[in-house]
């Protein structure tokens, strides 16, 4: 049953949009065309297939009648997916957790942006919480002292910059925040714009309802309550209800995650390398006697690159790997807030036994401390991690869940995780993400992969147009610290 919806007009700059707002405190606003609604793009494009007449006269000939028609019964009756990937919606989705932020982004056709901690000052406390926690003080406190800590981290950058490398503060700013971000706690809030079809967005609000997690199911039913109010001929009634298959989903999705963490069991010390579902000598031959341009193009295309799967694990911070999950395109990525270890073949979610490993917080960021803070830094980052774990695990891991009770680690606790894409795949997002522009964390990580890749493959990464995975570092300055 979808949840009753508080709506509120409004009209700026001669926009028009509106608002919903949900009682837990976040909103969703829309951006709305009086004139055309998504559902009208939508009957417009699958007009077509039943009349080759022109634009105009299909126009013409469109009622309310027959939007209603064709969208109730071909896409939303009948299945046919292409129509509803005709209509976009234009949603701002707002005051939510970074955790939840990282899952609602988190899917192929996704397009948007989220608030860049890297050019926005996020030192006025505000942070969202699962019910379970709104009542310990012990939860309040901890959140307090990340963002103390990420305001001193921030101030000690700038002072840093501006006094010693001579920067001007406009230019300093930006790289103290993009430091400083990794301090915020989880639980800070943020906004993401989502401008995606409603076919595709539709799909993700239902598949993130067998997420674990109060807020992020509080979203996705919110989410969906939106788009049938938008587009009221398009959702099903069974989307809109709960299901005894989401508890199912959810166990399921718990089970294979504790199978792939006892993966990482033998890699808590050094990264595994990729793993192959076709061997590089089965593809070798099929790159023999051509141009170096024709092994780039073979490899990024789908003829060839489709076939060769690789699967890479590796760390990085939580935040890094949100940037990872911004472009990656059919690329699917595990991760874990606390590390978790199983004992036996007993699924990781019935297993009371397991031993829960402490978060670490990722070194690169206390290395990017001015020396002569870094100490201090160091030593309160430690108490704080030590602090979150006596409250996460021996609170709230086993009862709220270990992905919900992520909101106590900070931006730059490391997470273990897998990727894995296809070869035309991993080439775009080697290309993409190996660039001296990209973040140094995530730069490090992409290019360790893609020289595993070329020696996978045989062939220098010049031979495959990968310039920067030769390319010497060059980071904030501090070289000799990257390794």
């Amino acid at each position: 049953m979808a949840e009753k919806l508080i709506v509120r007009d409004r009209l700026l700059n001669k926009i028009f949009f509106k608002e919903f707002e949900h009682s837990s405190g976040f909103r969703i606003a829309a951006i709305c065309n009086r004139q055309v609604d998504p559902e009208t793009y939508a009957a417009i494009g699958a007009s077509l297939s039943r009349n080759p007449s022109p634009l105009r006269a299909r126009l013409g000939e469109l009622t309310d009648l027959q939007k209603k028609r064709i969208i109730g019964r071909y896409f939303r009756d009948y299945g046919h997916n292409s129509v509803g990937e005709m209509g976009h919606l234009f949603l701002s989705v707002e005051d939510i957790s970074m955790l939840a932020a990282m899952q609602l982004i988190s899917f192929a056709r996704f397009q948007g942006q989220e608030a860049s901690t890297r050019y926005i000052d996020f030192s006025e406390v505000r942070y969202t919480l699962p019910s379970q926690m709104q009542e310990d003080q012990g939860v309040h406190d901890l959140m307090h002292a990340w963002f103390d800590l990420y305001s001193e981290v921030n101030e000690r950058l700038v002072e840093h910059y501006v006094t010693k490398e001579g920067m001007k503060e406009g230019q300093a700013r930006p790289r103290a925040f993009d430091i400083a971000g990794a301090f915020l706690p989880s639980a800070a809030k943020t906004s993401v714009v989502i401008a995606c079809d409603i076919r595709n967005l539709i799909e993700h609000a239902r598949k993130l309802r067998s997420y674990e997690g109060e807020e992020i199911q509080h979203i996705s039913r919110h989410l969906l309550a939106v788009i049938d109010h938008l587009c009221p001929n398009s959702v099903r009634s069974i989307d809109m209800e709960e299901s005894v298959s989401n508890d199912t989903d959810r166990h399921a999705v718990s089970f294979f995650e504790g199978e792939l963490q006892r993966s990482f069991e033998g890699f808590r010390n050094s990264d595994p390398e990729p793993r192959w579902t076709l061997r590089p000598w089965e593809l070798r031959p099929k790159l023999w006697g051509k141009t170096r341009e024709e092994i780039i193009r073979l490899l990024r295309s789908e003829e060839v690159g489709r076939y060769g799967q690789v699967t890479c694990a590796g760390r990085v911070s939580f935040r890094s790997l949100r940037e990872l999950m911004r472009h990656r395109p059919n690329v699917k990525i595990w991760s874990f807030a606390w590390r978790e270890r199983g004992t036996s073949s007993t699924p990781a979610w019935r297993d009371e036994s397991e031993t829960l490993y402490p978060p670490q917080f990722c070194p690169w960021y206390l290395l990017r401390i001015p020396d002569t803070h870094q100490e201090g830094i160091r030593e309160r980052v430690q108490q704080l991690m030590a602090t979150t774990t006596a409250i996460g695990i021996e609170s709230y891991v086993r009862t709220v869940g270990r992905k919900p009770a992520g909101v106590l680690l900070p931006m730059g606790a490391e997470v273990l995780f897998e990727l894995t894409a296809t070869l035309d795949k991993w080439m775009y997002l080697l290309h993409l993400r190996s660039g001296l522009k990209v973040h140094p964390e995530v730069r490090n990580v992409i290019r360790s992969w893609g020289r595993e890749i070329c020696d996978g493959l045989g062939f220098e990464p010049e031979d495959l147009g990968l310039k920067y995975l030769e390319t010497p570092e060059t980071d904030y300055g501090r070289r000799s610290k990257d390794a």
